[in-house]
């Protein structure tokens, strides 16, 4: 029997291109609607957290921004260890 393995997604660190501005955000690769808009989260704190460290899929109640993405990755870890020079 063929063991089934779920789709690893990756973290993006990408452009959101809201209404008044464009911010920086690590996503879940599993938020593209497709290569021009993403899906992002209405909430804050660890429940976001949660949300991105664990790709869970978006739902309707979700922003919907144009986006470019600036680096893949597959940990966290390796984000926030490239990306905190710049802040």
């Amino acid at each position: 029997m063929a063991h089934l393995q779920a789709e690893k997604f990756k973290f993006l660190v990408a452009i959101l291109y809201t209404n008044t501005a464009e911010e920086v955000a690590t996503v879940s690769e599993n938020w593209r609607v497709d290569d021009d808009v993403i899906c992002y989260p209405n909430f804050k704190g660890p429940k976001m957290e949660k949300a991105l460290r664990s790709h869970q899929s978006p739902d309707e109640k979700w922003l919907r921004f144009p986006y470019s993405v600036l680096k893949i990755c597959g940990e966290l870890s390796f984000i926030f260890s490239q990306f905190i020079h710049f802040l």
